[in-house]
């Protein structure tokens, strides 16, 4: 099996892919320029309605009290063309592959819909009565707080709107004056009024976008610090299991040279095995990188617990004795090289504990103990407990914690019981920590049968 991992880029319709990290990072800046367009409409997702039901409720209301007539059939394309560009969206936010077609089509619609608006401005402010003119003032509020609430979510949203407005503005200082009647001089006065404006919304805007656009920048910043720091956790993790399994190698080499020829096969055959659970180790690694599952199997934890019995003794003085004691054929549906992992990391805790020597006790039994909860009575309680010196209040309130170490540098990573409670959550049990200084702890491991 090829464990080699291959990281593929899916083709992009619409795309000259070529090669090298060009390509890619026209893709990479497409994707983002349609997450964010997409955004502005997903932003006001539940305000569709509403915002649909305002533009007819003011069409209808403004014509009704004396603005323009047109507003009515503006409104109507308008509801249209917004339900197209609603489906849109919500077609193009599905899409696994983004296309360059995709991004022009979303400024198309959202220019018309803008268009629509911009046109109930427009017919008002030519149309000649005072409530047509302040329905236009009010239109244009309306249109410049959306431009600045919503559409600042996407530069390219923003550019389609900000031009449209700078427009619509010079259309409605002109309109007014017409229907005023004003003189030149109050013209030129009207559209550098209307100028003015517009630049200081264009200005807000884009102070807007540029806000949003450094915190997402600042948010993906974060996003990779915290994968670095799991990477470094993960690597931590791997490199404490990788001791676990080499100091089983380590101690069966040492041997070789002291046991007659006829035991040497046993020894070779332990070696053999660690190295195996090296190749789990890694291909365990190999599949979280590709978001694989578990392996899980159902095994039989006698058998289980005898066969690792042989493979921890390995890892002990000769001053601390291990026993296991496991119900007859009880059974637990896990991943056996991840348990496995969990089991010896609690084992090589209780081995640094016994500095003078002591016994560690493996068991494995239902958690239907007198005392119990009910709810625990489908569960498997898997117990490491030994008499060695024990930890104190304090320390045991943070002992899963990661990098919390008591061990002297050099000795302890401080990831074993991290790893270990992280394997019982995963499994959807957890990890109960007992212990009384200078008497021993007890290490329970609760999991679903």
């Amino acid at each position: 099996m090829d464990d080699s991992i291959t990281l593929e880029r899916p083709a992009r319709r619409g795309l000259s892919t070529g090669s090298g990290s060009a390509a890619f990072d026209r893709t990479e800046l497409l994707r983002r320029r349609l997450s964010d367009f997409i955004s502005v409409e997903k932003g006001q997702k539940t305000a569709h309605v509403t915002r649909r039901v305002l533009v007819v409720v003011a069409a209808v209301t403004m014509t009704v009290f004396g603005a323009s007539p047109l507003m009515l059939p503006i409104a109507a394309v308008f509801l249209v063309i917004d339900m197209i560009y609603g489906r849109q969206v919500a077609q193009v936010s599905v899409r696994p592959a983004p296309e360059v077609g995709d991004l022009t089509r979303l400024r198309v619609l959202h220019a018309m819909t803008m268009l629509c608006l911009a046109a109930m401005i427009v017919v008002n402010a030519f149309h000649g009565t005072n409530v047509s003119q302040n329905a236009a003032a009010l239109l244009l509020f309306a249109f410049s707080m959306n431009c600045i609430g919503h559409d600042s979510r996407s530069a390219d949203a923003s550019v389609v709107t900000l031009a449209i407005i700078t427009v619509t503005m010079q259309l409605m200082a002109v309109g007014i004056a017409l229907q005023e009647g004003h003189e030149t001089t109050d013209q030129v006065f009207l559209h550098l009024g209307m100028a003015m404006a517009t630049l200081y919304l264009i200005h807000v805007t884009l102070e807007a976008v540029a806000t949003r656009t450094h915190l997402i920048d600042r948010t993906d910043e974060l996003s990779h610090a915290r994968t670095a720091e799991t990477v470094g956790r993960l690597t931590s993790g791997i490199a404490h299991d990788f001791n676990n399994l080499l100091t089983v190698m380590r101690g069966n080499i040492d041997l070789l040279a002291e046991v007659p020829d006829a035991d040497r096969a046993a020894l070779l055959k332990e070696i053999g095995a660690a190295t195996d659970r090296g190749g789990r180790l890694v291909r365990q690694l190999l599949d979280k990188g590709r978001r694989r599952p578990d392996r899980s199997e159902t095994i039989v934890l006698d058998r289980f617990m005898d066969d690792f019995a042989t493979f921890a003794r390995r890892v002990l003085p000769a001053n601390v004795r291990l026993e296991v004691d496991a119900s007859a054929s009880l059974r637990l549906e896990t991943d056996p090289a991840r348990f496995e992992a969990a089991l010896l990391n609690l084992v090589v805790n209780s081995r640094d504990a016994l500095t003078e020597g002591g016994t560690i006790t493996v068991s494995a039994r239902r958690a239907s103990a007198p005392g119990t909860d009910a709810s625990l009575s489908n569960w498997i309680a898997v117990t490491v407990a030994d008499d060695g010196s024990g930890m104190s209040p304090e320390v045991l309130a943070r002992a899963t914690e990661a990098f919390l170490t008591t061990k002297p540098p050099g000795k302890g990573t401080g990831m074993g019981l991290a790893m270990v409670r992280d394997f019982a959550e995963r499994s959807g049990g957890r990890l109960d920590l007992e212990s009384v200084p200078s008497e021993g702890t007890k290490a329970r491991l609760l999991l679903p049968a």
